[in-house]
Order: structure tokens, then sequence, then C-alpha cells
């Protein structure tokens, strides 16, 4: 219960070693999760450099091709890593004794 709430909560501390340990392992995470969600619906792996693209149709290639289902899944898939990351961006500018607001620059 103790990672959780250091995940999702907003007061503990961040250290620069948790911030980039828990960031990796979370990006590596996400990655698993979209590739294993790309497969069922496309049949093919999703590639890392596909997975770092911002671009939606660089992305995932062929997207308008994909089941109708699949928008909304990678959506309700990422919102828990966003709220990770941004918290975390948060906690750690602070406890680098920067604003808080430079969290933000995490989106």
């Amino acid at each position: 219960m103790t990672k959780l709430k250091f995940l999702f909560g907003m007061s503990d501390r961040v250290t620069r070693a948790q911030y980039i340990i828990w960031g990796l392992t979370l990006m590596a995470a996400k990655y698993l999760g979209e590739m294993a969600l790309y497969y069922v619906s496309k049949g093919t792996i999703l590639t890392p450099l596909n997975f770092l693209s911002p671009l939606l149709y660089s992305r995932y290639p062929e997207f308008q091709l994909l089941p109708d289902w699949f928008a909304p899944t990678i959506v309700l898939w990422s919102l828990p890593f966003i709220w990770i990351g941004a918290g975390m961006s948060i906690r750690r500018a602070a406890d680098a004794n920067l604003s808080p607001w430079l969290g933000v620059l995490f989106f």
C-alpha cells in the first residue's frame, strides 16, 4: 500500500534515484501494456520506436484500421501513468528546491 501511496499521492518527497527508477519502470510497463493491446487488436507488435512517437498516426501504424475499442482503451490505460508522471514530476521539482510548476513540463 505504501508504494501505491507513493505513486499516486502528492505528499511524499521524490529523490532523483526514485524518479529515474520509477520513471523507467513505469515507461516499460506502459510500453508492454500498449504492445499487448496493439497485438490483440492488429496482430503485430508495436515497436519501441513507434511507442516513443508523440504523433498518433506514427505511433499506431494504420490507426484507422484498428478496432473501435482500441482508442478508448488506450486512453484509460494511459490515465494512471499521466497522473503518476505529473505528480512525481511536481514532487521531484519541489524536492530539488525548484518551483513545483516546473513539474508541469512533464506534459
